[in-house]
């Protein structure tokens, strides 16, 4: 009993060691930087980010694959909703001193006053999380790179699209407060308010992509506009198809399906939709 006691006693202090910003994490040494489009974005609209990572003259490349993790943090520290993903090119394939960039979309949760964006990477071997370059000190850690308000939304109501035949009931995600999914089979059906000068249409989700043999075709589809996309990865996406308006206001009806699904626990699933806004035209314009 006492040798148990013991061991127990090492692997709390050994935890506590390692989850703060430094202890045991190991570095990789680029220096990341996220900056926002719009700078004052709305509840329930979609928000592209621009990554940039600054690659130190002393890089070595990782040992194994990484993947940038993105925490969405409330200002009390909680954790909203993530955006991890592999950055392009991976990083495996990183050059010392150089710079890469690219763009990130995501839709905001409907209610959500202000976020700050922290970011590290991780793998999947212990101890997981590495850490980056803070871009104002150069010092290791998992920084805090970006901060800023979240506007309400007037129309957040008329901007929701309503899920109807083929989705499944909402799933509440219990580690981010204001992420929450429904998954999909292979066609659902879904409802928007059609405004009179237009709408663009955002779904935002993720599917579990080593179920499938090869990449699955996500397709949304308005009457005669129609917007594909093939999944080759498990990170999240956002898929834009713009419908035009005719002058009046309705609601239409659109379908969004894939031409693969898998099995698990009992139910056919193929998409897992995290948002689904319909926005309009003149306010992306």
């Amino acid at each position: 009993m006492r040798a148990s006691i013991v061991l127990a006693g090492a692997w709390l202090v050994f935890a506590s060691a390692s989850c703060g910003r430094g202890g045991l994490y190991p570095v990789l040494r680029a220096s990341p930087s996220v900056a926002i489009e719009p700078l004052s974005p709305l509840a329930g609209r979609p928000l592209v980010l621009r990554y940039r990572w600054g690659v130190d003259p002393a890089f070595t490349p990782p040992t194994v694959p990484l993947r940038a993790f993105v925490h969405f943090l409330l200002p009390d520290g909680r954790l909203a909703f993530t955006d991890d993903h592999e950055p392009a090119p991976p990083v495996a394939l990183w050059q010392p001193g150089a710079t890469y960039s690219y763009s990130r979309t995501v839709v905001l949760p409907d209610r959500l006053q202000g976020l700050k964006v922290r970011v590290g990477f991780f793998s999947n071997k212990f101890p997981y999380k590495v850490r980056v370059l803070d871009p104002k000190s150069r010092r290791p850690s998992f920084p805090d790179v970006a901060e800023f308000a979240i506007a309400d939304n007037p129309g957040l109501d008329e901007e929701a699209v309503a899920g109807g035949s083929g989705f499944q009931p909402w799933e509440q995600d219990g580690q981010a407060l204001a992420r929450v999914s429904r998954w999909m089979g292979s066609k659902a059906s879904f409802t928007f308010l059609q405004r009179p000068e237009g709408v663009a249409l955002f779904v935002q989700g993720y599917t579990e992509r080593g179920r499938f043999q090869r990449d699955p075709l996500l397709a949304l589809r308005v009457g005669e506009h129609e917007q594909t996309q093939l999944i080759s990865n498990a990170d999240r996406l956002v898929m834009r198809l713009e419908v035009p308006g005719d002058g009046t206001a309705r609601l239409v009806q659109g379908s969004v399906d894939m031409d693969q699904t898998f099995t698990d626990g009992g139910r056919e699933l193929a998409f897992c939709v995290e948002r689904f806004r319909s926005v309009p035209l003149p306010a992306l314009r």
